[in-house]
């Protein structure tokens, strides 16, 4: 069960995300990105700014595959992770015809979401609140997305020339409005970087819609 937290790692996202852009038929896009990255962020903030630490395990040995395992636990960032990508697949596999991988879908969506949540409990990372609140966040996240995502899109891919300083300026603002923890927490590392990687893909998608017209979207999405 402690290999199931891989899932929610910057690891598996690194492979997974390519893979997304590379095997699917565009329907999504940039959107994981987003959807994740405001997942991330929005767990760092209340993370720092609540600061309330991990379960208190007295006799137990708490399981971890990496050094993270004593940051803050409220809210669960694994768990929004989990309920976003899950609303995402679903998404994607309600557009798929074949009845055969659409059950395929639900079947690996629901194992994934029930591995990562599970086993964020299971090995004494997170309690019930924390997973419940995180997949709270994950919800509001791909709600967002789902209502101001094709607004957004339209205006980062148009042509006027004060996209790039107003994404800028959004990305710089959203990190200096991060809150300080308490003590060293690598969400701000996290949430800073889900900033940086957002407000590059959108200028970079500018300028290709500015400079390289004839190219189909697709190929950089």
């Amino acid at each position: 069960m402690v290999h199931s937290l891989w899932l929610g790692s910057h690891q598996f996202f690194i492979l997974a995300l390519p893979l997304i852009f590379w095997l699917s038929d565009h329907h999504f896009e940039r959107s994981p990105v987003y959807i994740l990255g405001m997942s991330v962020y929005f767990t760092g903030i209340l993370k720092d700014l609540f600061c309330i630490p991990r379960p208190y395990l007295l006799p137990i040995q708490r399981l971890a595959i990496s050094n993270r395992a004593s940051e803050y636990g409220f809210p669960s960032s694994h768990s929004a992770i989990s309920a976003s990508m899950f609303l995402m697949g679903l998404q994607y596999a309600l557009h798929v015809q074949l009845i055969v991988q659409q059950l395929t879908l639900f079947l690996g969506l629901i194992l994934y979401g029930f591995l990562l949540v599970f086993g964020r409990v299971y090995c004494g990372m997170h309690l019930i609140q924390d997973v419940a609140c995180g997949w709270t966040i994950g919800v509001f996240a791909w709600t967002i997305h789902r209502v101001f995502g094709e607004v957004v899109k339209q205006w980062a891919t148009s042509t006027q020339a004060s996209v790039p300083l107003v994404l800028i300026v959004c990305g710089l603002i959203l990190t200096a409005a991060h809150p300080q923890p308490v003590d060293n927490c690598p969400c701000f590392e996290d949430s800073t970087a889900f900033v940086a990687v957002s407000v590059g893909v959108m200028n970079f998608v500018m300028l290709v819609t500015l400079y390289l017209p004839k190219l189909d979207d697709d190929d950089f999405s």
